[in-house]
């Protein structure tokens, strides 16, 4: 059970003409920033929808994970959260560019509970975990 849910809202995707790619980086920022304030040390975030590219939201979403991590303040666990093949499939491969040497598909089953990893971000997805 969760104790704080931070809910982003990020404009539907209108072609890339609109910043759409920077103001869904700032929300999940944002996002992070505020959970940190709250002393959290597990955060999920959930798949990006609104007719998002799935490469475009993941880069994006992996990219600002990453940018926080960097952080004096990190988080011990983020759980990105998703069922859709093509969105999991990219998360996989951002997250080989961001921790290449911590990913590795660990399941198929729903359910199964995510791991702690050396680069202090777990990432799981609905059918599949990468760590």
């Amino acid at each position: 059970m969760c104790s704080h849910v931070i809910h982003a809202v990020v404009k539907p995707w209108q072609g890339g003409h609109h910043n759409e790619d920077d103001l869904l980086y700032t929300a999940v920022t944002k996002a992070l920033e505020s959970a940190a304030a709250r002393n959290m040390s597990i955060v999920a975030i959930a798949g990006v929808d609104w007719n998002f590219p799935a490469n475009v939201a993941c880069q994006n979403v992996l990219d600002a994970v990453a940018e926080f991590q960097t952080k004096p303040y990190h988080f011990r666990e983020i759980l990105l959260v998703d069922g859709r093949d093509q969105l999991v499939n990219h998360f996989h491969e951002n997250l080989i560019r961001h921790f290449d040497r911590n990913v590795k598909m660990v399941s198929e089953q729903p359910g199964e509970l995510p791991l702690a990893t050396a680069n202090t971000a777990t990432t799981c997805t609905c059918l599949f975990c990468l760590l």
